[in-house]
């Protein structure tokens, strides 16, 4: 529970504005530790809805977001021979999700330029409602406990 915590709060402060209205929290309104608990919630509960096809296919694209998100900036800096096709699949991938921020909400452009920094906080959000499904059989919701021992397939 101590490292949970640890790591929300170290969260919370590098998305922290300053001073600046950068981030939003209309659906999230006490901020980004209820966007966490809300994304928590939600993340493997609702994957164990969908077919293996579907799966299958979100983790590719997943895949490919990842490494074309923390693998470019690497290959770009030592000047590797590879690195032109890993820039194009950046390239296409910010142009994917600029299409989907489109019609999803207002991001400006940071978003979907620096999509590996929501990438990263995405995959440690799956990651910790993953920990609270598998290990700990409960979900953080409002501030209560919900026991997901029933639903559990993870």
């Amino acid at each position: 529970m101590e490292i949970e915590r640890l790591i929300i709060i170290f969260l919370c402060d590098i998305m922290k504005p300053k001073k600046y209205d950068l981030v939003s929290f209309r659906m999230y309104p006490y901020g980004i530790i209820s966007e966490i608990h809300g994304f928590s919630k939600g993340a493997i509960l609702s994957a164990n809805t969908l077919s293996f096809g579907t799966i299958f296919l979100i983790v590719l694209w997943l895949l490919g977001l990842v490494l074309v998100g923390f693998i470019t900036p690497f290959l770009v800096f030592s000047h590797s021979p590879i690195a032109i096709f890993y820039e194009i699949g950046y390239l296409f991938y910010t142009l994917q999700i600029l299409y989907f921020t489109k019609y999803t909400g207002r991001f400006g452009i940071f978003i979907p330029i620096f999509h590996f920094i929501s990438t990263a906080f995405f995959i440690l959000v799956t990651l910790h409602s993953f920990y609270q499904v598998a290990f700990k059989k409960k979900v953080l919701w409002k501030g209560r406990e919900i026991s997901v021992e029933r639903r559990n397939n993870v």
